[in-house]
């Protein structure tokens, strides 16, 4: 009988023990799985990291190169234009527009009909805005006094206007009151049949 249950706590301490070491095994080959897979992750997450710090370098070169070729290109016409104007002086350019009027009539017809258009629309507006202002100096004395006048005579009427309000008011509040009365005595006929 002591052998068997020596044998037995032999068996059952084998097999703990055996059962101990895959558990063992296990738990390590987990840790590896998992050391493999977070090494795995945080490659990855380094490579597109890498990635779209590259990718916004070239996009800020790009963008830097065609800033560049813009403002170049725009200094380049504002060159231009100022080398084409040098090449004519005062006396030149005169003589560029009256022959330029001579080869094109019609268009310098219009141009001139559009200037004096506009010449003349000015002076109108000019013309209106200095009436309207010696209208308005002749006029402000007589609208004064109309004004003061006009406030004295609303002080007089404000007392009246106010006695007639006062004379509302009391009269609202009488048939509120006497509204009240009514909304009563109803109930108190409700309650009597």
């Amino acid at each position: 009988m002591e052998s068997s249950v020596s044998e037995r706590l032999a068996q059952g301490w084998n097999q703990t023990r055996s059962t101990w070491g895959e558990f063992r095994d296990r738990v390590g080959e987990g840790i590896e799985n998992a050391t493999r897979s977070t090494q795995n992750a945080i490659d990855s997450v380094s490579q597109t990291a890498d990635n779209a710090k590259d990718t916004i370098g070239e996009a800020t070169e790009t963008a830097g190169d065609a800033i560049e070729t813009t403002v170049n290109w725009g200094r380049n016409a504002i060159d231009s234009t100022g080398d084409f104007i040098s090449l004519f002086g005062r006396d030149r350019t005169d003589e560029l527009i009256a022959t330029w009027v001579v080869h094109h009539p019609i268009l310098a017809l219009i141009g001139v009909t559009i200037a004096i258009f506009l010449l003349v629309s000015l002076l109108q507006a000019l013309g209106r805005a200095i009436v309207n202002l010696w209208g308005a100096l002749l006029k402000s004395p007589v609208v004064l006094v109309k004004w003061l006048f006009r406030r004295g005579a609303k002080r007089k009427t404000t007392k009246a206007e106010m006695a007639k309000g006062d004379r509302k008011a009391e009269i609202l509040e009488r048939l509120k009151a006497v509204q009240q009365e009514q909304m009563s005595l109803l109930q108190e006929l409700e309650t009597l049949e």
